[in-house]
């Protein structure tokens, strides 16, 4: 019988942070979801973790890939169910019960279902991320809906493609603002945090924004040509953080541990 959600883990060379996941995931109060772990071909015992919990894991892969957006692509293929659920190594669920209000508020008019995330940043702070209820293409321009912890209808996949795995950061994002503003599909917000999130990827790392601003606006160019006038908005945004963190004061407040993520 086919599975109404799978939860997809992928990992490289985390292997505490993939004990803790995998630990979160088999604590669900809701238990009738496939488990889905792709590893990069880790190096640090990452395996051994994998064989410690694999009567806890429906399909488990470690194999090299060639990035992320193709480890999470492997996910899918090899994913049986309606809903996919990406919770990366280092993630976790906020509590036991997080996959069973996910389940509850399955609607058969969203397609994908986003909530509030909890941003653990590495000195231990933790705050509380919201996002708005209606998204659009200028909302999109500067953010994104949050990856971890969204519920996604794998016919998304299936109907307008995988992750573009020529992206190195944005491919999660090209694909919310592709189905949502090109496709018009339907989503939903749940005004709750279901994940922890470690805020330590590549996406929150400072010294990859020129990359995400170039991986944007080539999407933009090339799949919303009419706005391609827009783009100037991504521009502009990248001269004023450029501006701030060349100023004398934010200098001397990152010297002094300040301003980490700017």
């Amino acid at each position: 019988m086919q599975k109404k959600l799978s939860i997809i883990s992928i990992n490289y060379n985390n292997k505490e942070g993939l004990e803790q996941t995998i630990n979160s995931v088999i604590n669900q109060s809701y238990k009738d979801f496939e488990y889905i772990i792709i590893d990069g071909n880790s190096s640090d015992g990452s395996k051994e973790v994998l064989e410690k919990y694999k009567d806890n894991i429906d399909f488990a892969l470690s194999e090299k890939d060639t990035g992320v957006y193709n480890a999470m692509n492997k996910g899918i293929l090899n994913s049986k169910a309606d809903y996919v659920v990406f919770l990366n190594s280092g993630d976790t669920f906020i509590d036991d019960n997080s996959l069973a209000f996910l389940i509850e508020n399955i609607d058969s008019n969203a397609e994908i279902i986003y909530s509030e995330l909890n941003y653990i940043f590495p000195s231990g702070e933790q705050k509380i991320v919201s996002y708005p209820g209606v998204v659009d293409f200028q909302y999109f321009l500067s953010d994104t809906i949050p990856h971890p912890g969204t519920l996604i209808s794998r016919k998304l996949f299936l109907d307008y493609g995988l992750y573009d795995e020529t992206m190195r950061i944005c491919s999660d994002w090209a694909f919310f603002m592709k189905v949502i503003c090109k496709f018009d599909i339907k989503y939903k917000f749940l005004r709750k945090p279901i994940v922890n999130y470690t805020f330590d990827g590549m996406s929150s790392d400072p010294k990859n924004r020129s990359i995400i601003l170039k991986e944007k606006k080539d999407y933009i160019a090339a799949e919303f040509s009419k706005f391609t006038s827009l783009i100037n908005t991504l521009d502009s945004y990248e001269k004023k953080i450029t501006s701030v963190n060349k100023s004398k004061a934010v200098k001397a407040l990152k010297k002094l541990g300040f301003l980490r993520y700017i």
